[in-house]
């Protein structure tokens, strides 16, 4: 039977969704189990077999990969393994998620490799050196002793580190010269052109030529890695910045709908309501309800 880690026993905080947990290197395996948080792996010592529901893939220092939230894994064949797994809700994280997404790196390591895992054989995991891995334990080492201390601020200051930590692996796997390292990041380059540039008209061509690779090829590739064709993931980063611009402007839905890249504000209606399932008017008149300070009171009369 499968073991599912529930949230509420890893994270010191329901508010603070960030907690580091270390595999007990005694084990000689580590059952499988699936969770309600994401996590990233980082492997400082030692070597094991990890496990998935698919297949299995030896590890060994310096290894970094993350896991999505409910994916089924476990360890076999641990030897003196040294293993710091960093589990988080990105759902509850207000960090830099939109700067983050324009570095390729950020997308090779967090959608485009595990979604590649089994057909690449873990060959286009991160692997970093020693001294990249000893600035790697430092983040980490500093992060431990804020949540453990808790002490006035440690939240912001965990942020931080997390946000380094995000950083410096994007720019490590950006930095990998293996042949299919290589060709994660070429995909994850046309990713992070289309964040960089959604307000823009961009093509298939300009995005298949970004990755070397035929349209049709691209396409294929694209859509097995990111669920989504590249238009529709195009649509779906226009939908997203337009979210971001309804909760921090007074800006007109016409205004909104042109600075993300729809000329055509009726379009961009429809777009929304698909992806949001409400319309962008709704939504901030949504927004303006859960913003008047008088609400909460009045709903409560409303129940009394």
């Amino acid at each position: 039977m499968v073991e599912t880690l529930v949230a509420d026993e890893y994270f010191t905080s329901p508010d603070f969704p960030i907690a580091i947990v270390h595999v007990p290197s005694r084990l000689p395996v580590c059952n499988m189990h699936r969770h309600e948080f994401a996590e990233l792996a980082i492997v400082f010592a030692g070597k094991a077999i990890h496990c998935t529901e698919q297949a299995s893939y030896p590890i060994e220092t310096g290894d970094i990969f993350f896991l999505r939230g409910q994916q089924v894994h476990g360890f076999r064949d641990i030897e003196a393994l040294d293993i710091a797994n960093l589990i988080f809700r990105p759902e509850r994280l207000s960090i830099g998620w939109h700067y983050l997404r324009t570095l390729p790196g950020y997308h090779a390591l967090f959608a485009l490799e595990p979604s590649y895992r089994q057909q690449h054989a873990f060959l286009s995991r991160l692997h970093v050196d020693m001294e990249a891995l000893a600035d790697i334990a430092g983040l980490i080492t500093q992060m431990q002793e804020e949540l453990d201390r808790r002490d006035a601020g440690y939240e912001p200051i965990v942020l931080a580190h997390f946000s380094h930590l995000l950083v410096h692996l994007a720019r490590c796997y950006s930095r990998m010269t293996t042949p299919i390292a290589q060709h994660v990041l070429r995909v994850a380059a046309a990713v992070s052109y289309i964040e960089t540039n959604f307000p823009q008209a961009i093509t298939l061509r300009e995005l298949s030529d970004i990755a070397f690779m035929s349209p049709f090829t691209f396409l294929r590739v694209f859509k097995q890695a990111m669920g989504l064709s590249p238009i529709a993931y195009l649509i779906n980063t226009r939908v997203r910045k337009a979210v971001d611009l309804l909760h921090e402007s007074s800006h007109g839905i016409t205004d909104i709908a042109d600075a993300v890249g729809f000329t055509d504000s009726n379009y961009f209606a429809r777009q929304f309501k698909a992806i949001m399932g409400i319309s962008p008017r709704a939504y901030r008149q949504h927004l303006g309800i859960l913003r008047e300070p008088a609400t909460a009171s009045r709903l409560l009369k409303k129940h009394e």
